[in-house]
């Protein structure tokens, strides 16, 4: 039973986490990036954050590398301050087809559930490029 715990383990995550340290545009939490090109499957969960974008988007920070993740399956209200993702993991890394539910923060109750798909990476925009894109 002890073993098995262990395995099954879930990882809390919360929302805001990832952007806290960037300025925020309200309208588009990934107007201060573009995409690389690159792809992967799986990416870390340590010293990750993850900050919903909306309902079927995820953003990731692992480390200073950023993380669009297009999920299969609405994360319905992930993006409310009342309710946090909680991801099942078993394993350190977050990898396309684990599944993240949504859980009420007050009542503990399931929201939603999604899984992953494909991580894009994203690169930060110059700080120059960035402002004139929301002038």
């Amino acid at each position: 039973m002890r073993g098995m715990l262990g395995v099954l383990g879930v990882c809390l995550l919360t929302a805001g986490s990832a952007l806290a340290s960037e300025p925020a545009d309200e309208t588009d939490p990934l107007a201060g990036f573009t995409e690389s090109g690159e792809t992967t499957l799986c990416v870390s969960m340590r010293s990750t954050g993850v900050d919903p974008i909306d309902e079927d988007r995820l953003l990731f920070k692992v480390g200073t590398r950023y993380y669009v993740n297009e999920t299969r399956g609405s994360c319905a209200r992930a993006e409310s301050t009342f309710n946090r993702i909680e991801a099942r993991l078993f394993q350190p890394r977050a990898c396309k087809g684990d599944i993240f539910d949504v859980v009420d923060n007050r009542t503990g109750a399931f929201m939603a559930t999604c899984s992953l798909g494909e991580f894009r990476a994203l690169v930060k925009k110059p700080k120059d490029e960035t402002k004139s894109d929301t002038q």
